[in-house]
C-alpha cells in the first residue's frame, strides 16, 4: 500500500514565512502618516528554515479503523499552521526532531496533535506513520526504534491507546494490522468483562479459518497499553481466546479434508422430521407418568413405535458422527474453556455461534454449508441422550398398567372411608353388647349382639381383602425404575404407611370379637353383683352412722331420771340426714331389683333382706321418736301439776306460789307485785292448757295399745276436761283470778 504526502502544504508555509518576513521589516516604508518617520530600529532576524527532514508528519486512526491525516488540520496554533519556538517557526501539525539528535524532542505541538486526534475520538496512528514514510523516523534503525518509542511514551502518556486492531502474520511472518476491503483496520470490540466481544468472537473465527495466523504478541501488547489508557482489560483471558482460535483454526485445517467425505452423509436425514419425532416423544412423556393415563392424542403403542424407529435413526447419525467425533470434540472442548458467553442450544449454535464459531464450521463447510447436516450433527447426542432417558420408561410402561396409580390412589381412599365407616358399626356393636350384658342373663337373647358383631366382621373383612390388593400391587411394580413413577409411587407408599396401623388395629379388634362378648357378659354379672354388694355394705354403714346418733337417746330414755329431750333435739339434725340416706338406699335397692330377672333368686333374697333391715331402722327410729315424745309430753304433765300446786297452794304453798303473793300482798300492799305475778302465772297456765291438749291430740294418734301412751291418756284427761272449761282455767280462775283484790281483778279466762 503506498502512500503519498502532500507537497500543497510546505507550498503555503513559505509563503506565509515571505509574508511574515515582509509585513515585519517593509511595513513603515509604506506607511501614509506626514510625520516625520522615526530612525528604524535593527530587526531581529526570524529563522526561516523549512526543514522537512526534522518533521514527522503524523496519522490517527478513530473507532471506524479508518486513518486519518492530521497534517495541515490544526487551526488552534498561536499563528494558525505555525508554532514559533524561539527564532524558529515550527508546523504546529507536525511532530519535530533535533537537528542534531535526529531524536523527536516534546513541544507545543504534540499536544495539539492529540487533542486534534482525541476531538475525532481516535488514537495516533504511529505503526501506520512508520510504515509510510520510514525515514522520517530516522536515518538509521537506532534512530527509528528510539523515535518510535518516544512517540509511543507521548501516547501512553495522553492516554490514547483507544483501540485494538486485529493484528495477523502475513506472508514473511511478519506481523501487520489486518485490513478490511474498504481498506480499515478491523477493530476488536471489548466486551464489559475485558474480553472479546461475541462478534469478534465469530469475525476472528472467520478469518483464522483462511489458514490466516493471528499476531497474538502485537495484539496482547497493545491490550496492555488500552489497559494503560483505563480501558477494562482480562489480560489473561484475552491472551486466552486469542491463542485458542490460533490452536482451533489449526485443528480445523488439519481435520477439515477427512470431515468432507463422512459429514455429508447425513444429508440423507431431514432434522425437521427428527426434530417433530423427537418433540413428539419427549412431550407424550411430558405429560405422562407410568401408571396414568396417557395423552388421549395418541396411543401409547403409536409413540412406542416411533420411539424405536427414531432411535435407530438417531443411532446411524451418531456412528456416522463418531468417524469424526475426536477431531470436533478437540475443537468444541476447547472452545467451550475459552472465556466467552455459552451458546443456549442448536439455533445458536449454527445462528450465533460466538466462541464455538470455527467447531462449528468445521461441521458446516464439511457439509457443503448445509444447514439441515449442521443441526443434525450438533444434537444428535442430545436426542440420543433423551431418548436413552425414556428407555427405562418405555420399558416401565409396558409392565405397569394404565391407570395403575389413579386405581392405587382410589384404593387407598376407599379403604380410608372404610376404616373410618367401621367405627360407627363398632359403636353399635359395642352398644348391643352393652344393653345385652346389662341384662344380666349372659345371653344374646334377641340377636342383636350377634347381628352387630357379623356387620363388624364383614366390613374388617373387606378391609383386610383391600390391604392385601394395595400391599400386592405396591410389590409387583417395585422393580421400575423409573424415577417419576418411584416418586409418585413413594407418596403412595407414604400415604400407606400412615394406614398400615390403622389396618392392624382393626385386624386385632376382630380377633378379640369373641373375648369381648364374653368379658362384657362377665364384667357387666360382676358389675351387676358388685352393685348390689356395695348398696349392702352402704346401708350397714348408714345404719351404723344412724346408730352412733340414736343410741344416746335410747340410754337415757332408760333411765327415768334423764330427759332424753335435749338429747333428741341435738341429734335430731343428723337423724333425719341419715332417715333421707336410708330412704335414698331404698329407692337404690328397688332400682336393682328392677334389672334382676327370675334367674336372680339369690339377689333378690339379699335385697329383700336389706329393705327389711332398713324398714326395721326406720320403725326404731320412729319408736324411739314417740317415745321421746311422750316422755316430753310425761314431763309436761309434771309440770301442769307444779302449776296447780302454784296457784292453789296445796297440799304445801311454795315461796312462788300465788297465796305467798297474796300474803305478801295484804302486808305491803303493793299491787303491782302482785299484777306482776297474776300476770305471769296466767300466763303459764293459757301456754300450758295448749300444751296438754297438743300432747292429748298427739297420744289420741299413737298406738293406743301401748302401755305408756294410754297411761299418759289418763293422767293428762283430767286437766283438760271440765264442765265450762278445763281443769287448769278453772284452778286458775278460782285460786287466782278470783283472790286478786276486787278493783285490780280482771276478767276470768274462759
Amino acid at each position: 500500500m503506498k502512500f503519498s504526502i502532500n507537497q500543497n502544504n510546505t507550498k503555503k508555509i513559505k509563503m506565509i514565512f515571505i509574508l511574515v518576513y515582509f509585513l515585519t521589516y517593509a511595513g513603515p516604508i509604506f506607511s501614509s502618516s506626514n510625520k516625520k518617520p522615526s530612525p528604524t530600529p535593527t530587526p531581529t532576524p526570524l529563522i526561516i528554515v523549512e526543514r522537512p527532514e526534522q518533521q514527522i508528519s503524523p496519522y490517527c486512526f478513530d473507532g471506524l479503523g479508518q486513518t486519518l491525516s492530521v497534517s495541515g488540520e490544526i487551526k488552534n496554533g498561536p499563528n494558525a499552521l505555525i508554532l514559533r519556538i524561539g527564532n524558529t517557526m515550527y508546523d504546529a501539525s507536525k511532530f519535530h526532531k533535533d537537528p542534531n539528535t535526529n531524536i523527536i524532542f516534546k513541544e507545543e505541538s504534540v499536544n495539539y496533535i492529540f487533542n486534534y486526534c482525541k476531538s475525532k475520538q481516535a488514537e495516533l496512528d504511529i505503526e501506520y506513520m512508520f510504515l509510510t514514510h520510514p525515514e522520517t523516523f530516522g536515518k538509521t534503525q537506532a534512530e527509528q526504534e528510539k523515535n518510535t518509542l518516544i512517540l509511543r511514551g507521548f501516547k501512553k502518556d495522553a492516554k490514547m491507546d483507544l483501540y485494538l486492531p486485529l493484528n495477523v502474520i502475513d506472508n514473511n511472518g511478519a506481523p501487520q494490522r489486518f485490513l478490511k476491503e474498504d481498506k480499515k483496520y478491523l477493530l476488536l470490540q471489548i466486551d464489559k468483562k475485558g474480553l472479546m466481544s461475541e462478534e469478534s468472537l465469530q469475525t476472528v473465527s472467520s478469518i483464522r479459518l483462511k489458514k490466516i495466523f493471528l499476531a497474538v504478541d502485537q495484539m496482547m501488547e497493545k491490550a496492555q497499553d488500552l489497559s494503560s489508557s483505563g480501558i477494562k482489560i482480562d489480560m489473561g483471558g484475552l491472551k486466552n481466546q486469542f491463542e485458542g482460535l490460533q490452536k482451533l483454526g489449526e485443528l480445523y485445517t488439519n481435520n477439515i479434508t477427512s470431515a468432507t467425505t463422512q459429514i455429508p452423509l447425513l444429508k440423507k436425514y431431514s432434522y425437521i422430521e427428527l426434530e417433530q419425532a423427537v418433540s413428539k416423544i419427549l412431550n407424550y412423556f411430558t405429560y405422562f407418568t407410568i401408571g396414568d393415563t396417557g395423552p388421549s392424542d395418541a396411543p401409547f403403542s403409536e409413540i412406542a413405535q416411533l420411539y424405536a424407529n427414531t432411535t435407530k435413526i438417531v443411532s446411524e447419525i451418531r456412528a456416522i458422527k463418531d468417524r469424526v467425533r475426536t477431531p470436533f470434540n478437540e475443537m468444541y472442548n476447547l472452545a467451550k474453556s475459552l472465556p466467552g458467553d455459552e451458546i443456549n442450544g442448536v439455533e445458536d449454535f449454527v445462528n450465533s455461534p460466538k466462541k464455538y464459531t470455527i467447531p462449528m464450521r468445521f461441521v458446516h463447510d464439511a457439509s457443503g454449508q448445509d444447514i439441515n447436516t449442521t443441526k443434525l450433527f450438533y444434537i444428535c447426542d442430545e436426542w440420543w441422550n433423551q431418548l436413552e432417558n425414556l428407555q427405562g420408561k418405555i420399558s416401565a410402561v409396558q409392565t405397569v398398567k394404565q391407570g395403575f396409580l389413579p386405581d392405587l390412589r382410589k384404593d387407598i381412599s376407599a379403604i380410608s372411608s372404610q376404616i373410618a365407616s367401621v367405627q360407627a358399626q363398632k359403636k353399635s356393636f359395642e352398644e348391643a353388647l352393652q344393653v345385652s350384658a346389662q341384662q344380666g342373663n349372659m345371653q344374646d337373647i334377641n340377636g342383636s349382639v350377634s347381628k352387630a358383631k357379623s356387620v363388624v366382621e364383614e366390613k374388617i373383612n373387606e378391609i383386610i381383602t383391600l390391604y392385601n390388593k394395595i400391599s400386592a400391587s405396591i410389590e409387583s411394580v417395585k422393580n421400575v425404575t423409573d424415577t417419576l413413577f418411584q416418586q409418585s409411587l413413594s407418596d403412595i407408599k407414604k400415604q400407606f404407611s400412615l394406614i398400615a396401623p390403622k389396618v392392624e388395629v382393626e385386624i386385632i379388634y376382630k380377633n378379640e370379637i369373641p373375648a369381648k362378648i364374653q368379658n362384657a357378659y362377665k364384667s357387666a354379672d360382676e358389675q351387676k353383683k358388685s352393685s348390689f354388694t356395695q348398696l349392702g355394705n352402704a346401708v350397714k354403714e348408714h345404719i351404723t352412722k344412724l346408730d352412733t346418733f340414736l343410741d344416746p337417746v335410747k340410754v337415757e330414755l332408760q333411765d327415768s331420771t334423764k330427759n332424753p329431750v335435749p338429747t333428741w333435739s341435738e341429734k335430731y339434725a343428723n337423724i333425719s340426714y341419715m332417715v333421707n340416706v336410708l330412704r335414698d338406699d331404698l329407692s337404690h335397692s328397688a332400682q336393682l331389683l328392677a334389672r334382676t330377672t327370675d334367674l336372680d333368686v339369690d339377689l333378690k333374697n339379699f335385697l329383700k333382706d336389706l329393705d327389711q333391715s332398713i324398714h326395721l331402722k326406720l320403725a326404731d327410729i320412729q319408736s324411739v321418736g314417740n317415745q321421746v315424745e311422750i316422755k316430753k309430753m310425761y314431763f309436761q304433765y309434771i309440770l301442769s301439776l307444779d302449776l296447780v300446786q302454784k296457784m292453789t297452794g296445796s297440799p304445801v304453798a311454795t315461796p312462788d306460789s300465788f297465796p305467798e303473793a297474796l300474803k305478801q300482798y295484804q302486808a305491803d300492799k303493793n299491787i303491782n307485785v302482785l299484777i306482776a305475778k297474776y300476770e305471769k302465772i296466767k300466763t303459764i297456765t293459757v301456754q300450758t292448757k295448749n300444751t296438754l291438749e297438743e300432747n292429748w291430740r298427739k297420744l289420741n294418734k299413737m298406738d293406743q295399745g301401748l302401755t305408756e301412751v294410754k297411761l299418759l291418756s289418763d293422767k293428762i284427761k283430767p286437766l283438760i276436761s271440765s264442765t265450762s272449761s278445763s281443769y287448769i282455767i278453772a284452778v286458775f280462775n278460782t285460786h287466782v283470778n278470783a283472790k286478786m283484790p276486787e278493783n285490780n281483778r280482771p276478767a276470768p279466762l274462759l
